[in-house]
């Protein structure tokens, strides 16, 4: 398992000791926060006498809102898929998690696309912070599982409401992204969002998180 921002090499820092500095600097520059989450990938191969393949799993930093903060979870969907890439070399990769990201969001069409414009607002930048040779984007194509067997991803992977909420959050934030290694044979049925309508969060005695389990069937090419 590695720590995702060990996997780059990184520029020395002059770090301020002045915390509204601190703060200031967090606030316009994203890669201050990137470099500071601690979330790690857990890959490993498995294999036998015909072939092999990679299995990853991740869980993304949750940061929603800002476009500093999106940069954040971009550039962190960036390292993981190059570190898995990596590793994997030439076999099939499955990588999958809690990504923290929806259907909608610019990390999910970067993953699907493999990049970003150069001048969008959510696209990290290269700086004299970022990572060396930083670039948003990474060699092979991935694709999202549910999205190859039903023509879109699942009504909604998570359903939460905290004390902090005003109402319950429900969507897609989990997937089992593939390389083109693999055909999809089929996926884990999922429930739709009208099985909520008395249900205010999970977890509840019949579901024990507030994610619900994915699953995928595939068959290597």
């Amino acid at each position: 398992m590695d720590r995702v921002t060990d996997t780059m090499k990184w520029p020395s820092w002059q770090k301020s000791t002045d915390l509204s500095t601190q703060q200031q600097e967090q606030e316009e520059d994203s890669w201050k926060t990137t470099r500071s989450r601690k979330n790690g990938v857990v890959l490993v191969r498995l294999s036998d006498d015909k072939s092999s393949f990679v299995i990853g799993n991740y869980h993304m930093p949750c940061l929603f809102g800002s476009d500093i903060a999106c940069q954040s979870m971009i550039a962190h969907a960036v390292m993981v898929i190059r570190a898995a890439e990596k590793f994997a070399g030439n076999d099939a990769l499955v990588l999958a998690g809690d990504w923290n990201i929806t259907p909608d969001s610019a990390t999910y069409e970067m993953i699907q696309s493999r990049g970003l414009s150069e001048n969008h607002p959510q696209n990290p930048p290269q700086n004299e912070r970022s990572p060396y040779k930083w670039n948003a984007t990474f060699e092979n194509r991935l694709r999202s599982a549910y999205q190859v067997a039903n023509g879109h991803e699942p009504e909604f992977t998570n359903h939460a409401w905290t004390s902090s909420m005003s109402e319950p959050f429900t969507n897609t934030l989990d997937y089992i992204w593939i390389s083109d290694h693999w055909d999809v044979e089929s996926v884990l049925e999922l429930p739709q969002r009208e099985t909520l309508k008395d249900i205010k969060s999970y977890p509840t005695e019949s579901e024990p998180s507030d994610h619900i389990m994915i699953g995928a069937t595939l068959h290597h090419i």
